[in-house]
């Protein structure tokens, strides 16, 4: 069957968005941004799924409406596949996803269903790419990851600055350095559960160690090396402006990212384009005892004993997380410094309006699976396969994040 038959196929579903995991921390941020951003009877046919139908009942009761539901087990191959093949996309918050994602990754693929997710795993990212990119490209569903706070402001920021750079100057960039300039907001349970899952694969498995360090570990099999990247550890000053920085703790994921999103996109930053994520700090001070701080806190999450510690007196526990409070005073900018082909210094922003790893990250993933569930009758329309948001959606998704998701972009001379 060609593209436009898949495509046709998907229009004639039930259900052009199912929201699984509606129940989970961040899944019922987004029900309920999903509820004030289109209704229930609007143009956008979309259900609530998860595995407690109480749980759902009550969620149906707080958002004061009556939406379809689906009712399944993150296990359970046949849902899965049923729940996959009735919607076009399924946005799914179920992690840590290398415990529980690998089943609806596959259902999606088998189905032709588009599927985007929150996942920082990139073991969990390279190892469902290596399985199942050509059944997904053979089937039409299109896989997007890291679409929340990591790693959708990175990337989208970075092709904004690239698309402005090009306009400008008519020269692309070939090194940027984003500086996390402020951010507020809480950590969820579900986040350190994903963190701690990871640590516990690579205790199992020390050779995962190297798809951790590779700068290159989200890109396609056969792309998966490149020019030397800059550590993303240790305090030092910045070489664009005077600040001091020290490392942010989602730089190994979004650089990954950015790097796949220039791999996919058939190198538009060009192949030998260098990047870098860092947090500024106030003084050389701040920046070194930050950095001692990190790297604190990943040595006891690698040991069982101080990892149990943590879990139990310390961390937030799985379904706990920031307040509505904190959510909504939330907020974060970014700024991406870079230079072109040319030596030209440009400069992007990136702001947000809500605590970024919930308020702001459902937005994003929101806007992200609204878009692909309207992007089937759209030309360009990318394939099926793995993508990043930037490769998949691109600059189009920029116009509903700022209308809709509280994000705002803006690029100009450095």
């Amino acid at each position: 069957m060609d593209e436009k038959g898949k495509i046709d196929m998907k229009n004639q579903r039930e259900y052009d968005l199912v929201l699984w995991g509606a129940t989970s921390f961040v899944g019922k941020i987004i029900a309920e941004y999903l509820w004030k951003r289109v209704g229930p009877e609007g143009k956008v046919r979309w259900a609530l799924a998860a595995r407690d139908r109480d749980k759902i009942d009550r969620l149906q009761h707080d958002l004061g409406t009556d939406l379809p539901v689906l009712i399944g087990d993150s296990f359970d191959t046949e849902f899965l596949r049923k729940m996959a093949s009735q919607t076009k996309v399924v946005l799914t918050t179920v992690g840590p996803y290398l415990k529980y994602g690998e089943a609806l990754v596959e259902a999606c693929a088998l189905e032709g269903t588009d599927y985007c997710d929150l996942t920082g795993e990139i073991p969990f990212l390279q190892l469902m790419m290596d399985k199942y990119q050509d059944l997904a490209e053979n089937s039409g569903a299109r896989i997007v990851n890291c679409s929340g706070f990591d790693s959708l402001p990175s990337d989208l920021g970075v092709l904004y600055l690239n698309e402005f750079a090009v306009n400008t100057f008519g020269s692309p960039l070939k090194r940027v350095e984003m500086q996390v300039r402020a951010a507020k907001g809480g950590v969820s349970g579900g986040t350190i559960a994903s963190a701690i899952e990871t640590v516990t694969l690579l205790r199992q498995e020390p050779k995962l160690a190297k798809v951790l360090q590779n700068p290159y570990a989200a890109c396609p099999a056969q792309k998966r090396s490149g020019v030397r990247q800059p550590s993303l550890t240790g305090a030092r000053r910045s070489q664009f402006t005077s600040d001091w920085l020290h490392q942010f703790v989602m730089a190994s994921v979004n650089t990954k990212i950015v790097h796949s999103s220039n791999a996919r996109l058939n190198y538009p930053y060009g192949e030998d384009f260098v990047y870098s994520e860092w947090q500024v700090a106030s003084n050389p001070v701040a920046a070194y005892l930050s950095e001692v701080a990190i790297g604190a806190l990943m040595m006891a999450l690698y040991f069982p004993w101080s990892r149990s510690l943590l879990t139990r007196y310390v961390l937030p526990s799985p379904g706990d997380g920031p307040t509505r409070e904190m959510q909504e005073k939330g907020y974060f900018k970014l700024a991406f410094h870079g230079e072109t082909q040319q030596e030209h210094k440009v400069k992007g922003i990136v702001t947000g309006d809500a605590d970024p790893g919930y308020g702001s990250t459902a937005k994003q993933i929101s806007e992200m699976a609204l878009g692909l569930a309207r992007s089937h009758d759209s030309e360009p329309r990318t394939g099926g396969g793995f993508w990043t948001p930037a490769s998949c959606l691109g600059l189009r998704l920029v116009e509903p994040l700022v209308q809709h998701g509280g994000l705002t972009f803006e690029a100009g001379l450095g």
